[in-house]
């Protein structure tokens, strides 16, 4: 064996990051503590609502209707349904289909 050969390394040498943090207990702990500080400062400044606004841009509505023709459907059923829809605010458009 030739003494320019390097050295093996150390099992102490093989290890990573999460080696070195368990050895360094100060350093893991400082760095909790940053974590902990900067989820406590962000608290304050979550939004949070018990009902979101939130923007429904389509509904769609499906009412059976066994053994009626999509004539009697449409008189007896989308008629009063779009009625009734037109009246909410902010509805911009209201579209019924009768099929079998």
């Amino acid at each position: 064996m030739s003494d320019d050969a390097p050295d093996p390394p150390t099992p102490e040498e093989n290890r990573g990051t999460l080696a070195w943090w368990a050895r360094n207990t100060v350093a893991s702990n400082i760095l909790m503590l940053i974590l902990i500080a900067g989820g406590l400062l962000a608290l304050g400044r979550i939004k949070q609502e018990v009902f979101p606004e939130v923007e429904i841009e389509l509904v769609v509505v499906t009412i059976p209707y066994p053994g009626a023709s999509p004539a009697e459907v449409a008189q007896g059923v989308i008629l009063a349904v779009e009625e009734a829809v037109r009246g909410i605010d902010g509805v911009k458009e209201v579209r019924g289909t009768a099929s079998e």
